[in-house]
């Protein structure tokens, strides 16, 4: 049974079909749930062979029908059944072809980004001449927008390799506050002017822990701009660590999350019904990532714990080794 689940939840989004052999399965059907909220559970109904469809109408026939048809039988399953694999099936390929359509798109947009990049560069470092105030004003805000667009087309590339489970982790053991500060440092360059104060609060001693660094700074790169997204004033972010464990939280002053939710709030296209709403992509990969080092995320309103504030707070919790 721990073998199933942990299988499930490392699938993200798998179907599961429970046979009519499985005892309790509408209990199991919820654990597995539990284990990955986007699982589809498929409770298989029992076959019935001809023979005993065919005594089984006899028998409706002769006590006047009171018990229902027998359900029809295809070659050994039943009609249902056989309906619900062709819909997995439908649904299985088309998630497959929007992933493999936002790839292709991601790389095409990759290409032309470099080329942005390269201009804006050589324009920074004035090769071809002085720029004045009002120049370099536009030109901070055409790399804000490109930085965004690149960030955009990294987590479209990630997220098909991520559901293609093409995603191998290179871990090392690294101390975590320094991608925290230099990730901090890049949020507060790229969204200058905003009036959003950025904190950062982390140890005197080192944090160490076992990750993949890139993804490391992927995850906060996402969390961060998430919060700055949505927050008023301020936005704070602090790392801590227990023997076993290694804990980053990210805090806002925004409107905090819909309780309705946060459940679906890692869901791949998972969009608030609000006007700063993003993409749906970057809470989705921060579980990903996180659930790829056998860490945990959750999201939370700060309204919880203080009626009086407002605001959502994102803890991620990885293990140190």
């Amino acid at each position: 049974m721990d073998e199933l689940l942990a299988h499930v939840k490392s699938n993200h989004g798998a179907t599961v079909i429970l046979g009519p052999t499985v005892d309790d399965p509408e209990a199991l059907a919820q654990r597995i749930r539990v284990a990955d909220p986007r699982a589809a559970v498929i409770l298989s109904l029992p076959t019935t062979s001809a023979s005993s469809a065919s005594s089984a109408s006899s028998a409706s026939s002769m006590s006047g029908g009171g018990g229902g048809p027998a359900p029809e039988v295809v070659r050994g399953e039943t009609v249902v059944e056989k309906e619900l694999a062709r819909k997995v099936e439908e649904l299985s390929h088309l998630q497959r072809s929007q992933t493999n359509l936002l790839s292709m798109v991601a790389h095409d947009i990759r290409a032309p980004l470099g080329v942005i990049v390269g201009a804006i560069n050589e324009l920074s470092h004035q090769d071809v001449g002085e720029l004045n105030d009002e120049q370099k004003f536009l030109l901070t805000l055409v790399r804000r927008s490109v930085e965004r667009l690149t960030r955009l087309a990294s987590n479209l590339v990630f997220l098909g390799r991520m559901e293609s489970g093409r995603v191998e982790l290179k871990k090392r053991r690294a101390d975590l506050r320094a991608p925290v500060r230099s990730v901090a440092d890049d949020i507060r360059r790229i969204d200058a002017g905003t009036s959003i104060e950025l904190t950062v609060e982390a140890p005197e001693a080192p944090v160490e822990a076992v990750v993949d660094g890139d993804r490391f700074v992927q995850v906060l790169t996402n969390l961060l701009s998430n919060a700055v997204r949505f927050a008023k004033k301020t936005v704070r972010v602090a790392l801590t660590a227990t023997e076993t464990h290694v804990e980053l939280t990210v805090e806002d002053d925004g409107p905090g999350v819909p309780e309705n939710a946060i459940a679906q709030i890692f869901e791949r296209f998972s969009r608030l019904d609000a006007p700063k709403s993003g993409t749906g992509l970057g809470l989705a990969i921060v579980r990903g990532i996180v659930d790829a080092h056998t860490g945990t995320v959750r999201a939370e309103n700060l309204q919880h714990t203080n009626p009086k504030t407002t605001g959502a707070r994102f803890t991620v919790r990885l293990p140190r080794e």
